[in-house]
């Protein structure tokens, strides 16, 4: 197997064990441990946290080595800040360019939770996660996509430590506003898109705020 492609199985593993909670804020990175775990030599393994340090997911501390990054109040607002920039205007942008079938298929999904007596809420967040998904991938911004694919998995990695003690009232509300947001779309309200996520993703960083 080529060094790249050992050290993207080095990265995907470690970064989903990151994401997931496997491996907790402050837990070192042995890389004897995953070159054994992998069966893989040490040099992708290092190659593979190095990116993950770029990435945010994990800290190299002289005499110390690496260790995953914890996730401060501060770190998760710098995160919902950019994306309270970004995402309205991938709605606005949406707005004027979407495929009126898509959306109407994500409005019939949220509709069919709303109307449900037993919410499923792990469905609810992964739905949630592809609709703010085909929002962005509308922009057709290179760039723009690439920073919230980083932020979204950031953003995993928040839900996976947060979402056992978000409460179903926020859940329901959330539902709420991604049908707002969808009946903007619908009507093609680009100004009203905007606003919509951005109050949307606003009252996501104030809930998170009181259960940190």
């Amino acid at each position: 197997m080529k060094t790249n492609s050992l050290k993207e199985k080095a990265y995907h593993f470690i970064r989903e064990d990151i994401v997931s909670n496997r491996l907790l804020p402050g837990e070192p990175l042995n890389e004897k441990v995953l070159s054994d775990k992998l069966e893989i030599s040490k040099t992708p393994i290092r190659e593979a946290i190095q990116l993950l340090h770029k990435e945010g997911f994990v800290n190299i501390i002289p005499q110390k080595g690496a260790m995953v990054a914890p996730l401060s109040l501060n770190d998760i607002s710098e995160i919902l800040q950019i994306r309270e920039i970004l995402e309205p205007f991938a709605a606005g942008a949406a707005a004027l360019n979407h495929d009126p079938e898509n959306i109407s298929e994500f409005g019939r999904n949220f509709k069919a939770f709303h109307d449900s007596p037993a919410r499923d809420y792990q469905a609810m967040s992964e739905e949630g996660t592809r609709f703010h998904k085909y929002l962005i991938e509308l922009t057709r911004n290179r760039r723009l996509i690439a920073i919230l694919e980083n932020l979204n998995v950031h953003m995993n990695r928040i839900r996976a430590m947060y979402c056992a003690v978000l409460s179903p009232d926020y859940n329901d509300r959330a539902l709420e506003e991604h049908l707002a947001i969808i009946d903007a779309l619908k009507a093609r309200d680009s100004k009203r898109s905007e606003k919509e996520m951005k109050k949307h993703i606003g009252h996501y960083k104030e809930v998170l705020r009181t259960v940190m």
